[in-house]
């Protein structure tokens, strides 16, 4: 997770957590709300993606409690 934190969208390798990066910062740049839409086929990975997003915001910028998230909400 540290590996995307302070970069820059154009410096970040193609990863989830550069896509959470870049929505974060693009939040704070225009002060307006950003959406990460996670497309695909049954069993392609959408949720486990979704997991990760929420793990790193989570992690990264803290707020939410981590232990909660992952237990009680995606179990």
């Amino acid at each position: 997770m540290q590996m995307v934190r302070g970069f820059r969208h154009t410096e970040l390798p193609p990863h989830i957590y550069s896509q959470a990066q870049t929505a974060y910062q693009s939040m704070l740049n225009t002060s307006r709300d950003q959406t990460i839409v996670l497309v695909g086929q049954t069993g392609s990975g959408k949720t486990t993606s979704l997991k990760h997003i929420l793990s790193y915001y989570c992690h990264s910028y803290g707020g939410l409690q981590c232990d909660v998230l992952g237990k009680n909400t995606f179990s």
